[in-house]
């Protein structure tokens, strides 16, 4: 489960998140996450909390992957790349109205043992026509339109994708220049001597 926290004197947050939450319902792909269903608590403190019913995933995080088996085979990340698409194909051509998810990163890829799914969906946003308003994502997966803070459109996605996919294949995976000195231009200069090195997680 997953909780959202809404300010009690907020209903008109109150009814986005719900509205939200019931129009991720009716996404169904089986590379993204399902919602079941969700409703509204109150704690003891007079909190209100958006509770969010998924699916229940042991494994975790696709990060957990590496760290049991910190080298992945080429044929894997093919896999995982490859369904992380499919996902992300889906939302792209919904009708009436694609969707962008904004913030793939592997934190919100899970895993089963043989397939991935994407998740934390709450970052979502309806397209108008080409572009969407608003900025968010995760250093260093964001594209250069989302630090620049401009309109985003679903090529945001692929290039957080391909960041992704990096990030898992080469060794050391995005270390702390990633999230310090992205906008410095050395970066290219830092990922083509990673590749040229041939650093990949199947060596």
């Amino acid at each position: 489960m997953k909780q959202i926290c809404v300010p009690s004197n907020r209903q008109d947050m109150l009814d986005t998140v719900l509205l939200q939450a019931e129009q991720l319902q009716q996404l169904q792909h089986k590379h993204l996450i399902r919602y079941i269903d969700c409703f509204v608590h109150t704690d003891e403190f007079d909190a209100t909390f958006v509770v969010i019913v998924m699916p229940y995933f042991a494994l975790g995080e696709i990060t957990c992957l590496l760290q049991s088996n910190p080298r992945l085979a080429e044929a894997q990340l093919l896999q995982i790349g490859e369904q992380v698409a499919s996902a992300l194909c889906y939302l792209h051509t919904l009708q009436p109205a694609p969707i962008v998810h904004r913030d793939l990163k592997p934190e919100n890829l899970l895993w089963d043992g043989q397939n991935v799914v994407l998740t934390d969906l709450e970052t979502i946003r309806f397209m108008d026509q080409t572009y969407c308003p608003g900025s968010t994502g995760t250093y260093p997966y964001q594209a250069p339109e989302q630090i620049d803070r401009d309109m985003t459109s679903t090529k945001a996605d692929i290039w957080a994708l391909g960041c992704v996919l990096y990030a898992l294949a080469v060794r050391p995976a995005f270390p702390e220049i990633m999230h310090t000195q992205c906008r410095r231009p050395d970066f290219r200069n830092w990922v083509l001597d990673s590749l040229e090195a041939k650093q990949y997680s199947h060596k």
